[in-house]
């Protein structure tokens, strides 16, 4: 089975990325997309502390640390682009508009490199959207997800903790896994943004991208594993790099 995993932001990699990669099938052809901010680690105390500003250091850095079994069909590592909020927004306390906007545009960006890369190379059977310091908790039967998914295609498969959103169906928008034109609509959630809020969703990450499921008819079904996020930050008081650092 081809599998495509997005992965972009910044490069916050740590041991929970590699909880990550522990548990995928050796089996499978895998490729990664990567969309990353050229990010400093005085940026932000999750990106590692080692981590370098070459690009090419940086691809490298990435190579060494992914399994043999897998390929890194596309990378970009570019400088964060310039965004500022120019208009009021219906917001929660929770709301960042600045980081969400990064969050979610990376989310798009890194789809339309898969989705060049189909074009010449073929479609993919599954995809996956993640973040550099997500994983997940247990192993997954990726084949029964692609079987579950040929007969409910208009679904994304998130993990069971970490739902969130004040509007829509609460959402996990750390990890997501769907057929890939379902992938594609996840992943342009960002450019109806704007919209859903004129039309009532508060500027919350999660509300936002229910909301945008829900208005695309996507089901979000219950699940039967979780996610790893900042476990074992919380377990060890400090960030864990893992083999990142």
């Amino acid at each position: 089975m081809k599998i495509a995993i997005l992965i972009s932001g910044q490069p916050r990699f740590n041991q929970e990325f590699n909880d990550l990669l522990n548990k995928l099938d050796s089996n499978d052809h895998i490729d990664f997309f990567f969309y990353l901010w050229n990010s400093s680690p005085s940026e932000n105390v999750f990106i590692p502390p080692t981590w370098p500003t070459d690009s090419g250091a940086i691809e490298s850095k990435i190579r060494e640390n992914l399994p043999a079994n897998v390929n890194i069909a596309d990378i970009k590592i570019l400088p964060q682009i310039k965004y500022t909020v120019t208009k009021s927004y219906n917001l929660t306390p929770w709301s960042n508009p600045v980081n969400i906007w990064y969050t979610y545009h990376g989310i798009k960006m890194v789809n339309e490199m898969r989705e060049h890369y189909e074009q010449v190379n073929g479609v993919y059977d599954l995809v996956i959207k993640g973040r550099p310091d997500t994983g997940i908790d247990r192993d997954i039967d990726f084949n029964f997800i692609k079987q579950y998914l040929d007969e409910n295609p208009s679904t994304v498969i998130v993990p069971n903790d970490r739902r969130y959103g004040m509007a829509g169906v609460p959402v996990n928008d750390l990890l997501g896994i769907g057929l890939p034109a379902t992938m594609s609509t996840y992943c342009r959630a960002v450019d109806y943004f704007d919209q859903y809020n004129d039309q009532g969703c508060p500027y919350h990450g999660e509300t936002l991208l229910a909301w945008h499921l829900t208005k695309n008819k996507i089901n979000i079904p219950e699940t039967n594993f979780n996610c790893t996020f900042r476990e074992h930050w919380y377990a060890h008081n400090k960030p864990d790099y893992g083999s990142w650092l």
